[in-house]
């Protein structure tokens, strides 16, 4: 009987043993999983976002059934309009799209943000309109959305000037609508509740595949943007391109036109 006890209690053992590193497995595969999708429910199919990126400007406000109380400029307008709208062409001289938005909020920090954009995009175009040396392609398109007290608005241009080659601009503004303040990319982060690790791992990972693309394209003759894998403009913090999209999709993008003459982006969606 001593014997029997004594392999029972082995067993037993053992089984406890098993039973407790299935445990520790389980849960360390769990809160990594947790770790690296964290609130990732928001967001359907990244990699679907990330393709159809060009396809999301309609020069529209969408509010995705969130009502905020914001005092307004012109209370039957939309919280984002358009403010400019030019679609002409002169042959030889000029190819214009132009759709410039406006915050139409009441509020000083709102007009600093309507200032920058005509100052950015409406500006170009009365220099094109002034100035017929060259022939120039310019488009300019928008598209808004409010998640919750967060309005987010992204404008995304393309010129293209004689011979250079043609450039992508693109400007995102985050606006708390309940602060009447602009939200820096960690404020955002925190309301997506995804850590700054997270983010930095996947912009380092979207990064070395796109560096890898463009040497490889390179090499085979293409002009390409080559990226620096360790520019300090891929911390998270000194990232200054990115707004909440439809359904909370938290967009990071890298437009190279922004400072040259190139049509690269690179986009990270999460």
């Amino acid at each position: 009987m001593k014997l029997n006890a004594r392999i029972i209690f082995i067993i037993s053992v053992l089984v406890i043993c098993v039973i407790a590193i299935n445990l520790a497995v389980y849960f360390q595969i769990t809160e990594k999983s947790n770790n690296e999708q964290e609130n990732m429910e928001t967001v359907v199919d990244t990699n679907m976002l990330k393709e159809n990126f060009n396809n999301i400007f309609q020069n529209q406000f969408n509010d995705q059934g969130n009502k905020v109380d914001i005092t307004k400029i012109d209370a039957e307008k939309a919280i984002v309009d358009t403010s400019y709208k030019n679609q002409e062409t002169i042959p030889n001289f000029y190819a214009l799209n132009i759709n410039i938005p406006y915050l139409n909020i009441d509020n000083s920090e709102a007009q600093k943000i309507n200032e920058e954009i005509n100052s950015l995009f409406y500006n170009k175009v009365s220099d094109i309109l002034s100035n017929r040396s060259q022939y120039t392609i310019y488009n300019v398109v928008y598209q808004a959305y409010i998640n919750d007290n967060i309005l987010s608005l992204i404008i995304h241009a393309t010129l293209k000037e004689g011979n250079n080659p043609q450039r992508v601009i693109i400007r995102t503004y985050n606006y708390n609508l309940s602060s009447n303040s602009n939200m820096g990319i960690n404020e955002i982060l925190e309301y997506r509740k995804i850590s700054k690790e997270y983010t930095q791992k996947k912009i380092n990972e979207t990064i070395q595949s796109a560096s890898e693309n463009a040497n490889k394209y390179q090499k085979l003759g293409y002009s390409m943007h080559l990226r620096n894998i360790n520019d300090s403009i891929y911390l998270v913090d000194n990232t200054t391109v990115y707004f909440l999209g439809e359904n909370k999709a938290f967009y990071i993008l890298y437009p190279y036109g922004n400072l040259s003459y190139t049509s690269e982006v690179d986009i990270l969606v999460i």
